[in-house]
């Protein structure tokens, strides 16, 4: 890890312009990661809920050579939580099943117990304390409602008064907003099984679209024509990365997604979508993800961070 370059963006949000603290947070641009927990993932923790269909069908005949290629193609960052944090990411995007009695990370293999990983967060919050994150429990998979419950319940114990209540108008929240009210963690709970909490933000709040595609020119516009037409008064995500079909896989299959999507995304795709893009305005970008966030020829958290500014 490029420790000079992590602390440079350690307090990113409180070292801002202050004129962008007064800006809705759902305008301004925050380096997000694609699948947070992903580094967490082994090959003999067994196929997750999400794992690729190809895995499912030959898991059972190929056993752990069809693990590694699960492994290779589901890893989708190399730094843990903290270091991630560090480097500047203040979007998690987090994937957790039912394994037994565990809540784990997953992404077609399990991973981390999703409560050791809250509890990292909390404790870069604490370090950091004019900084905040939003966690998006994106997928949830094989839960009861009790397990939705005890979740609910750990989020709450652990960050407590740091959790910012949903708000009518996303709008209003800005970073000096929730300074002054001490929040420090927005929470976006996607699911329709249970009655959520006022600390758990519908998934309406916070939009997400998938390109699903690992085109360039496909990705490039989506990315684009998306961003165009999002909703003002909700946050935004631009998934900036490829996504392989079983087809594509198959085809590369002793490769890595680190290695057939990720780099290519890097060098085609975010080294000119990203620096083209504009914020703080209803129309310009907001949160955006991406895989290997650290990969050493592309900086992608400053160059998101940097927008701000260079939108003024």
């Amino acid at each position: 890890m490029d420790t000079k370059l992590s602390l440079a963006n350690a307090n990113w949000m409180k070292d801002l312009d202050p004129r962008l603290k007064d800006v809705s947070i759902c305008y301004l641009a925050i380096p997000g990661s694609h699948d947070s927990l992903s580094y967490s993932i082994t090959r003999q923790n067994g196929l997750s809920p999400d794992a690729p269909n190809i895995a499912k069908i030959f898991g059972r005949f190929l056993g752990s050579f069809m693990g590694r290629i699960t492994f290779n193609w589901c890893v989708t960052q190399s730094l843990d939580i903290k270091q991630q944090f560090l480097f500047g990411i203040r979007y998690f995007d987090i994937r957790t099943a039912r394994k037994g009695s565990k809540l784990l990370a997953c992404h077609g293999l399990y991973g981390m117990e999703v409560i050791d990983a809250l509890e990292e967060i909390n404790e870069c919050l604490n370090e950091h304390p004019e900084e905040v994150v939003i966690l998006d429990f994106q997928h949830i998979y094989d839960f009861t409602s009790m397990d939705h419950r005890f979740l609910m319940g750990k989020i709450h114990s652990i960050f407590q008064f740091k959790l910012c209540p949903e708000p009518k108008n996303v709008t209003d929240v800005t970073l000096n907003w929730l300074k002054n009210n001490r929040y420090q963690v927005i929470v976006i709970y996607r699911t329709d099984e249970i009655d959520l909490t006022s600390y758990l933000w519908h998934s309406s709040k916070w939009i997400t679209l998938w390109p699903n595609t690992t085109n360039l020119n496909y990705l490039y516009n989506y990315l684009t024509e998306t961003l165009r037409d999002r909703p003002e008064n909700t946050g935004f995500v631009s998934q900036c990365l490829f996504t392989p079909s079983t087809a594509f896989i198959t085809f590369h299959i002793l490769s890595t997604l680190k290695k057939k999507c990720c780099i290519e995304c890097d060098l085609k795709i975010k080294s000119l979508w990203i620096k083209k893009q504009k914020s703080l305005r209803p129309d310009g970008v907001n949160v955006v993800i991406a895989d290997f966030v650290n990969l050493p020829h592309f900086d992608f958290c400053s160059t998101v961070i940097n927008i701000n500014n260079c939108s003024l």
